[in-house]
């Protein structure tokens, strides 16, 4: 099967049973098709040294921050990660650039071939690939062709059984962990911090951020069973003088391998605004730190300036200012409400928009009041969302609530106030209002921001 253009190539890939829309139950999870594919491809996943990130929050942004400083350092990172905002070239890229849509294409036309060939047995529907067991393996396929000196992976789902635990890395970090994804994963914290543990591999070492007391017991007794060595980057480099304005954190990170000087320490930056994103910066810094010590401090410092994911605590200034982020669960809407109130003390306008089984009740709760008005709309098509239900909730709390179901069209009600604009609730919303604004502002050429 041969493609001539990326939409189509990733519109087959898509025709794969998707899991990301959710509704398939947890037997869907399993390694056997992954290992399956790689055997047939020659194993690429092992043709570079990799970081493998999993957690609940915050691990799209590590991993773009360790590739970044790889990146920086010399290495030429791939850097695979999910969701996309705008298009399929953000999960599988070069940190610092897309790879060429006929250089992907040519990739999927390959697998394609195999998978028709081999792997669409109707006698055995069960091994049919899903779509993101085929994104990781095109992944490790544009990595080993590309000549990638290291690849930086990030989870999808859990980490026990997620497509991406197939790797041996020279490092596995873990970020924080909340309840998610319950149907899959189970409904406390323990249980789900069991599934992310699930990427510690026998004798290699796991850097844990900012876990609660629950979730990094378990993690530090997966790592006893394993014999991997556990560094906590609570223990090594805390969130120390951080400051935020509309163009990124600024914080204090030590070094870790400062032979001359143990209190030895520097000032970094990022472009994405947020304690969060401080804290992210500082767990990948320590994790690439400890792995690689011969990697300069300069390219510590300057990948984590670089670095950016679009949609994560995205300031675009302008008249009104608007800050995208993806935040979809009650702790990550609570930090994030701080981060924007940090940067925008004055009145403000939400726009929100929740995919269904999200606890909106709870987020409403921790956001309705604190904005002057509210819009709520449709996050998109590709997941099911009662927006009537989440306006009803934001409503209760907040009169100045109104419904606006489409999303692009919530955007100009918001910015009619003339007020900073906070955009959450789901990176599917993120995304239909951000592609609108980002045409807007390119028509005008006045694109504030590079993605």
């Amino acid at each position: 099967m041969t493609f001539t253009n990326f939409d189509d190539a990733f519109s087959w890939i898509e025709s794969f049973t998707n899991l990301e829309r959710g509704g398939y139950r947890p037997r869907e999870y399993r390694l056997d098709r992954m290992e399956r594919l790689l055997d047939a491809f020659g194993r690429p996943e092992r043709a570079c040294p990799v970081f493998h990130v999993a957690g609940s929050k915050g691990k799209g942004t590590t991993a773009a921050f360790v590739a970044s400083i790889l990146t920086a350092a010399g290495h030429k990172t791939g850097l695979y990660t999910s969701p996309h905002i705008v298009s399929y070239r953000e999960r599988i890229k070069l940190s610092d650039d897309f790879f060429p849509d006929d250089f992907l294409v040519r990739i999927v036309s390959t697998v394609a071939g195999y998978v028709e060939e081999y792997a669409s047995d109707p006698e055995r529907p069960q091994m049919w690939p899903t779509t993101f067991e085929l994104l990781t393996l095109i992944g490790f396929l544009a990595f080993r062709e590309y000549g990638c000196t290291f690849a930086v992976i990030e989870v999808g789902i859990g980490g026990r059984l997620d497509a991406t635990n197939v790797v041996t890395p020279v490092m596995s970090i873990i970020t924080p962990i909340e309840r998610e994804h319950t149907e899959y994963l189970g409904d406390t914290i323990e249980l789900i911090a069991r599934e992310k543990a699930g990427i510690i591999k026998p004798g290699l070492p796991v850097v844990l951020g900012a876990l609660s007391p629950e979730a990094e017991a378990v993690c530090r007794s997966v790592a006893e069973v394993n014999g991997s060595r556990v560094y906590a980057v609570r223990d090594i480099n805390p969130a120390r003088d951080v400051t935020l304005t509309s163009e990124g954190a600024f914080f204090e990170f030590h070094i870790p391998d400062a032979a001359s000087s143990p209190d030895a320490s520097v000032r970094m930056s990022t472009r994405m605004c947020g304690i969060a994103l401080a804290e992210n910066a500082l767990l990948a810094a320590t994790a690439v730190g400890i792995a690689l010590p011969e990697i300069p401090c300069d390219a510590l410092v300057e990948g984590v300036r670089s670095a950016f994911l679009p949609g994560r605590r995205e300031v675009f200034p302008g008249a009104p200012p608007i800050m995208f982020d993806g935040a979809h669960t009650p702790d990550s809407v609570r930090r994030l409400a701080e981060d924007f109130r940090a940067i925008f003390p004055g009145p403000a306008v939400l726009v929100f928009g929740s995919v269904a089984g999200k606890d909106y009740e709870t987020m409403a709760e921790i956001l309705a009041s604190g904005f002057q008005s509210v819009i709520v709309s449709r996050p998109g098509t590709f997941k099911k969302s009662e927006p009537e239900l989440v306006f009803a909730a934001f409503a209760r709390r907040n009169r100045d609530t109104v419904l606006v179901p489409d999303a692009r069209d919530a955007l100009a009600a918001a910015q009619e106030f003339g007020l900073p604009v906070l955009v959450t609730g789901s990176f599917f919303l993120v995304a239909e209002i951000r592609s609108k604004y980002v045409a807007e502002l390119e028509r005008n050429r006045s694109y504030p921001r590079g993605a």
